[in-house]
């Protein structure tokens, strides 16, 4: 962890608040949580895509988020299917996903299995594309994945992120 980072401090800060016994009032535990948050979201304007109406976190920002949120990936795991017709391999990547600051705030560990894909006939990686990239696109897609997933940042309004400053 990069206890350097301000945002991180923030995060480790907030879950020590947590820790044993001593979580507070229901009222103290909410304006924890909503300090963490914001201090997670600050994130830039790039690591964030647009789908349809919403914003969608990307696996650039979802990287920033992980350290203040202790969020960890175990048992890392990536399986492959040929199509038949027309020979394009999809990628798969799955894994459990857990966060140490949920943990000490739940009193238990909470976990989550996260997926994510890619294919080599997507456009984006070209006529003749590298397995790797596409097995890296895939990991990508699962982390970012995974922390929207075990945050629940999907679909955020734009009224939302410029809240915390992201326009």
């Amino acid at each position: 962890i990069e206890k350097d980072n301000p945002i991180v401090q923030a995060g480790l800060i907030n879950a020590i608040a947590l820790e044993g016994n001593q979580r507070g009032t229901e009222e103290e535990q909410l304006k924890v949580a909503k300090n963490t948050i914001e201090e997670a979201l600050k994130t830039n304007p790039d690591d964030w895509a647009k789908f349809g109406n919403g914003f969608w976190l990307c696996e650039s920002g979802a990287m920033k988020i992980r350290n203040v949120w202790g969020i960890y990936f175990r048992g890392l795991t990536i399986a492959s299917e040929k199509d038949p017709d027309d020979g394009s391999i999809t990628y798969t990547a799955m894994c459990e996903c857990g966060s140490t600051w949920l943990d000490l705030w739940y009193g238990q560990q909470v976990l989550i299995d996260a997926y994510g894909s890619r294919s080599t006939k997507d456009p984006f990686f070209g006529e003749n594309p590298d397995k790797q990239d596409v097995k890296k696109a895939a990991i990508a897609n699962m982390r970012a994945r995974a922390v929207c997933d075990l945050l629940g940042l999907k679909n955020m309004a734009e009224a939302d992120l410029k809240r915390v400053g992201i326009d």
